[in-house]
């Protein structure tokens, strides 16, 4: 008897083709493998994370891992893994055998799936030959799922664990209305990237794919953010690491006000768990797949920039300001280029280069979390983003984000 097999079909993922992709690609390989399921699709935000806990619910224990094929894009993973791990309500219901997610790019960006398949990804020998009902053109989207049927047809299928982060938040009102704390499986930023994606939503319609994104990175790339930021160390006893551009390797930093905690304006702010990219070819935190952390230490890359490491607000404070957001952008730009983002670094007189000794415009760090208190007056600076959710910081509060240090392997990606 095989494990027990959900497919979440969402209507509302990226250009919305994805039930047309599931019934002609998904569905007739599953039959083909002799592969018993549940088709469910979703019909408003969060559905996905109902349907799953009622399809849980009905699993009896000892069945095994379940699968749970999700026909959408990062978004339907998230309100998944949201809903099972809920404090509050009807939540916690994982199996004790975990639950193991088969990716599909249907979504916008498709940053997990872009990861753990980068488009230089080829299909193997293994894979192809349970996807040979397929045409050549497709296999590509169909790599985890691959991976899926050949362990459910006796082979060596392999999935590998997710890493999550929590997110919480704060109020010195004792009577404020917290938001709830939210679970990412790929991205947590405040600062530029949620203001973008913030005002991207705003866009859809206009702008049905990654394009809306660049659309809105215009719309915000004049923007600072006033708040201050503390990195908190890895689990375990570690320490805050930070990457070295020079030697090319990361080092441990001492816990304390030096190097962890940063209290000036921040043009960007952004943490990943499980991704080195947010779009195929948008790798943002490239570190995370060339120099990974142990698997048996939990971490997440946060990369940020802060406009004052600039050496021309030295010098005229004005010309500064209307020149950073075009150092902003050519960062975000170099990210496109394979992840160069991270080398750029300031001249003597500001401006960007590829190498040098100055300032590196993008720090990046390896830790086990950070805390984020916006100030007051800033609202743009009180948004903070979980895999496309948007949250607003109550006023005088804070969000704290921390790696979750053990999930048990409870979610996994098969890849």
């Amino acid at each position: 008897m095989s494990s027990p097999v959900l497919v979440i079909s969402n209507p509302a993922s990226g250009d919305r083709t994805g039930p047309q992709f599931l019934s002609t690609h998904v569905l007739p390989l599953l039959g083909v493998h002799a592969i018993s399921y549940i088709l469910k699709q979703t019909e408003a935000p969060n559905h996905a994370g109902e349907l799953a806990l009622d399809f849980l619910s009905s699993v009896q224990s000892g069945s095994g891992p379940v699968t749970i094929i999700a026909g959408g894009g990062d978004g339907t993973l998230h309100e998944v893994v949201n809903a099972l791990l809920k404090p509050s309500g009807p939540g916690g219901k994982v199996p004790a055998e975990g639950v193991r997610f088969v990716i599909l790019p249907l979504g916008t960006a498709n940053a997990l799936y872009s990861s753990f398949f980068p488009p230089s990804t080829a299909v193997s020998p293994e894979a192809d030959k349970v996807l040979t009902s397929v045409t050549d053109d497709v296999k590509p989207k169909l790599l985890s799922l691959a991976e899926f049927l050949r362990s459910s047809t006796g082979g060596k299928g392999h999935h590998q664990r997710l890493t999550l982060a929590e997110t919480s938040f704060t109020s010195p009102s004792a009577n404020a209305k917290l938001p709830e704390p939210i679970i990412s499986a790929v991205v947590t930023s405040t600062s530029l990237h949620a203001a973008i994606l913030d005002t991207a939503e705003a866009l859809r319609d206009e702008f049905p794919g990654v394009e809306r994104f660049k659309e809105a990175a215009k719309r915000n790339m004049e923007k600072w953010y006033e708040a201050q930021a503390r990195l908190l160390p890895l689990p375990g006893g570690g320490k805050v690491q930070k990457y070295d551009a020079g030697k090319r390797e990361f080092a441990d930093v001492e816990e304390g006000e030096e190097g962890t905690v940063f209290d000036e304006p921040f043009a960007y702010f952004l943490s990943t768990v499980n991704v080195d990219r947010l779009e195929p070819a948008f790798r943002i935190a490239p570190l995370s797949r060339s120099h990974p952390s142990p698997e048996s230490v939990p971490a997440m890359d946060v990369v940020f920039i802060r406009p004052r490491r600039d050496p021309a607000f030295t010098k005229d404070l004005t010309a500064a300001r209307a020149g950073f957001p075009g150092k902003a952008m050519r960062a975000m730009m170099a990210a496109y280029q394979d992840g160069k983002h991270i080398g750029l670094r300031y001249d003597g007189e500001g401006e960007v280069v590829d190498e040098g000794e100055g300032n590196t415009l993008v720090e990046y760090f390896r830790c086990g979390g950070w805390e984020w208190t916006p100030e007051s007056v800033d609202k743009s600076a009180h948004l903070v983003c979980a895999d496309g959710t948007i949250i607003t910081i109550p006023d005088g509060g804070k969000a704290v984000c921390k790696v979750v240090a053990s999930t048990n392997g409870q979610f996994s990606v098969w890849a």
